[in-house]
């Protein structure tokens, strides 16, 4: 980009608002030390049979999730004890399973045992997916932070100008569900 390597100072001169949503970079960035790394694996599959998005907690520290790709739209949300299950419908081929949350690990190395419990606990609510046809699978590192960091200040730079900055980042896994209502706080801040 244009500002690659600059100061966000500098940066923040040639705009009248500044949103920062630097995800993990604000450890470096903002100086931000209660930033971690949550490692997440993920399996894509091929299984056009399955239309609907499932999202159930094993238990206390495992979520599970089937997640139909692209042009998801919501269908129905149902809670049943502990156990949730929110449903949406798609109409694509490719299913993306998952899924680990391993708070403070930064290794993106695939780990064959967390690819089988993840298909092994999908294949638990969808047997058919013990056949389904591995497309890929990949591990990354979701921003996490104690909580979101959605927040308004007025800045003043190096140059005497005064900008309004909007933070907002450190959602963890659950940027998926948070991004609606953080991305409309942000907007009226």
């Amino acid at each position: 980009s244009a500002y690659e390597g600059e100061e966000s100072s500098s940066i923040a001169d040639d705009f009248d608002i500044f949103v920062c949503a630097p995800g993990l970079g604000a450890l470096d960035l903002l100086k931000d030390e209660s930033m971690m790394p949550i490692r997440g694996q993920l399996i894509s599959v091929e299984a056009p049979w399955v239309k609907h998005l499932y999202a159930y907690q094993q238990d206390e520290n495992t979520l599970r999730y089937i997640i139909p790709s692209n042009d998801i739209v919501t269908n129905e949300a149902i809670h049943n004890d502990a156990r949730y299950v929110i449903i949406f419908e798609s109409l694509v081929n490719d299913v993306v399973l998952g899924g680990s949350f391993q708070v403070g690990e930064w290794d993106v190395a695939i780990d064959p045992e967390i690819t089988k419990e993840i298909m092994d606990d999908c294949s638990e609510i969808i047997p058919s997916l013990r056949h389904a046809k591995k497309l890929d699978e990949w591990a990354g590192l979701r921003p996490g932070r104690p909580c979101v960091r959605l927040e308004y200040e007025k800045l003043e730079l190096d140059s005497g100008k005064k900008i309004p900055v909007v933070y907002d980042y450190g959602h963890g896994g659950a940027g998926i569900t948070l991004h609606w209502g953080c991305g409309i706080s942000a907007a009226n801040l």
